[in-house]
C-alpha cells in the first residue's frame, strides 16, 4: 500500500513575525532543548538554493526550524534595534542559522554564518545529526 508523503505538506522552516522573533530571542531563559532559527535575506542571490537545502536537511533530521526574513525584521525594528539583535545572536551574513538553548543554567547561542559556503552548510548538517566533533578546513 502506498503511504502519503507528508514531507511535501510539512512546513519547515516555519515563518515567524517580528514580535515572535523578539519574544524568542530575548527570553530571560531559553529552553533546555534547542530552538533553530534560519535568518535569510530574500534579496540574496543564493536565497532560493539555500532555503531548499535548509528545508531538505531539516526534514531529513526531523528538526523544525523557524525562519526569519531579515528585510522584514529591519523594516519593523528600525536600523538600531535590528543591528542590536544581529549582534546579540552573532549574525554576520545574509543567510545564517542559529540555535538557542540553555546549558548549565546559562543561555547559549550557536551560530552558522554564510550558509552559501558549502563547508558551513556541512557543519550545520553534522550539528543537526549530533556530530559536533567534525571539523572542515
Amino acid at each position: 500500500m502506498n503511504q502519503p508523503d507528508y514531507t511535501r505538506e510539512h512546513v519547515t522552516p516555519i515563518p515567524l513575525s517580528t514580535n515572535q522573533v523578539i519574544q524568542k530571542i530575548y527570553k530571560s531563559k531559553y529552553s533546555s532543548y534547542e530552538d533553530g532559527f534560519y535568518f535569510y535575506n530574500p534579496g540574496s542571490n543564493q536565497y532560493k538554493q539555500i532555503k531548499k537545502e535548509v528545508r531538505r536537511y531539516s526534514l531529513s533530521s526531523q528538526t523544525d526550524l523557524y525562519s526569519v526574513n531579515m528585510k522584514m525584521l529591519r523594516d519593523k525594528l528600525g536600523e538600531k534595534r535590528y543591528k542590536q539583535l544581529l549582534k546579540k545572536v552573532g549574525i554576520k551574513s545574509n543567510n545564517a542559522i542559529i540555535f538557542t538553548y540553555r546549558d548549565d543554567g546559562v543561555n547559549r547561542v550557536k551560530t552558522f554564518n554564510r550558509l552559501e559556503d558549502r563547508q558551513v552548510l556541512l557543519r550545520f548538517v553534522h550539528y543537526l545529526n549530533g556530530d559536533e566533533t567534525v571539523n572542515f578546513y
